[in-house]
């Protein structure tokens, strides 16, 4: 179905990128994902709605995306595989500072976990894998949770 990220006003957003036939980076970052949502506590876990964007429309078809949400055990009611026309993908990740190319093996491409507060407007960003959660958490948390 279409998918929009106004679907998920009102509530912090984990933002990423990955493509399914990757065997190397890609894993690492839905698990980073994985871990940032396991370290929030459990009151704003269920605010947390995660968007995995796939940089590999042609392969990574509804039915594919489908298939690694169950092999990865991810709660699809808060988390979202998607994914859309190269142009929109491009001008996202653009957007939020990820940049990615086609090879012959697949795709070269950098690692970036990106919080959009309620409103979708970037709150945090973390580059690489394996990086500490404590930002994203806290921002995350903050979102979920503001201040009175």
């Amino acid at each position: 179905r279409p998918f929009t990220l106004a679907d998920l006003a009102g509530h912090p957003v984990l933002l990423t990128f990955f493509y399914s036939r990757c065997d190397t980076m890609c894993p690492l970052i839905v698990s980073d994902a994985r871990a940032v949502e396991t370290a929030l506590p459990e009151s704003v876990r269920g605010e947390l709605r995660v968007v995995i964007v796939s940089i590999d429309p042609e392969s990574d078809t509804t039915e594919r995306l489908r298939e690694v949400a169950h092999e990865r055990g991810l709660p699809l009611d808060r988390w979202s595989l998607v994914r859309g026309s190269d142009a929109d993908v491009r001008t996202l990740a653009a957007t939020l500072g990820m940049s990615y190319r086609r090879t012959p093996d697949g795709f070269a491409h950098n690692a970036i976990l990106t919080v959009l507060d309620a409103h979708g407007v970037v709150a945090a960003q973390s580059l690489g894998t394996g990086q500490p959660t404590d930002p994203l958490v806290t921002a995350i948390t903050q979102i979920a949770r503001p201040p009175s």
